[in-house]
This record gives C-alpha cells, sequence and structure tokens, in this order.
C-alpha cells in the first residue's frame, strides 16, 4: 500500500476554442500538473459541440449507462485509495451518482417502456472517457483514472446540458438541468481534490 499519492493530472486540450462567453453553467476545466486550473469554460463550449440526433429514450439510456460506470468507478476508488478523507469522498460521489442512475431509468421505464436499441461505442463515448473497467493499484493508475474521471464529467455534464435543450418532455428538461449542475460540481470536487495532492513545485 503506497500511504501518500501524490498527484499529477494530465491537461486536456481546450474545447470549442475556449470560449468566455457568459451564458449557462460554469465548468472548471482539468487541473495541470502543478495543482493549478486553467481559465474556467462556459456551458456556451457544450452547446457547440456536434451531438447526434437522439430521441428522449436515447437520451436517457445514454445517461443510465454513463451513471452506471460513474458510481462503478467511484466505488473502486473509495475502495482503493489510501487517504481515509479522498475515501470518504469518493463514496459519497459514488452513492450520488447510483441516485441519478435509479432516477433515469425509473424515468425510461416510466415514459419509454418499451424502448429497446443498442448503445453504439459512439453513443457511449458522449458520457463516458476510455474503458468502463477500472484498476487503481498504484499512483500511476490512480492518476490515469482521476483522468477518466475529470473526462467523464465534462462529457456527461455537457451531454445533460445540451440534451435539456433538445428532449421533447419537459419532465426530462427540468431533470437534466439538475444533472448538468451536479455534474459541473463533481467535477470542481475533483479538481480541487487534484489540487489537495498535486506534487510540490520543482526547485530551481
Amino acid at each position: 500500500m503506497i500511504g501518500h499519492w501524490a498527484l499529477g493530472i494530465r491537461h486536456f486540450a481546450p474545447v470549442s476554442g475556449g470560449s468566455r462567453q457568459r451564458v449557462g453553467l460554469v465548468l472548471l476545466k482539468p487541473a495541470r500538473r502543478d495543482g493549478t486550473v486553467p481559465v474556467m469554460a462556459t456551458g456556451e463550449d457544450a452547446l457547440k459541440r456536434d451531438y447526434p440526433d437522439l430521441r428522449d429514450d436515447q437520451i436517457l439510456a445514454i445517461g443510465v449507462y454513463g451513471e452506471t460506470v460513474a458510481a462503478y468507478r467511484y466505488t473502486v476508488l473509495s475502495e482503493k485509495v489510501p487517504d481515509p478523507a479522498d475515501r470518504r469522498t469518493f463514496a459519497a460521489i459514488a452513492d450520488e451518482e447510483q441516485s441519478h442512475k435509479q432516477r433515469l431509468q425509473a424515468l425510461l421505464d416510466k415514459y419509454h417502456p418499451d424502448s429497446a436499441f443498442y448503445l453504439s461505442d459512439q453513443d457511449k463515448a458522449l458520457v463516458v472517457a476510455g474503458p468502463r473497467l477500472i484498476n487503481v493499484r498504484d499512483v500511476d493508475d490512480y492518476r490515469q483514472v482521476l483522468d477518466l474521471a475529470l473526462d467523464t464529467e465534462y462529457r456527461v455534464a455537457s451531454f445533460y446540458e445540451v440534451m435539456s435543450k433538445r428532449v421533447q418532455n419537459p419532465a426530462l428538461r427540468s431533470v437534466f438541468e439538475e444533472l448538468a449542475r451536479e455534474g459541473f460540481c463533481h467535477h470542481q470536487r475533483l479538481s480541487e481534490l487534484t489540487r489537495k495532492h498535486a506534487p510540490p513545485p520543482a526547485g530551481p
């Protein structure tokens, strides 16, 4: 067991030109290796993404998949990381994601009980970054999984924000708006966790 894992999370490429228009929800970009966070992007960036045309039942099913994967990953992190405070944070987020999954599944069953279709890899990539299964054995694995978690929270929050403006059912619209806000909050919490464990700056 490693007593302390100093994290150095890779910085992802900026999205949609880094627009800073004052609209929508505010989203923190993933942290740099020194633990600092680059300029914030806004929800407008998400609206510029080229999402496919999706029916309401497809949107719900994609959301269920994303929340299922997220709950699993955070559960693994809650069991594997050495810091007790971090374990509690990941366990709490895992519970939230599981609740989101159950909520979306209930809506899918209620409004589209006969819906059945295959989720393609492209569909899954709208809300999940990287492989579904993870393994956390050492600091390098931890860094990689946190990279995936940051990217995934960005994707899923952006997905919900965009789909809240596309769904036909008003009840679904309000749910997606709420889940988008929570996804951005999760992203910020992960960014703060990254800063907490950032390695000290290199000497002169």
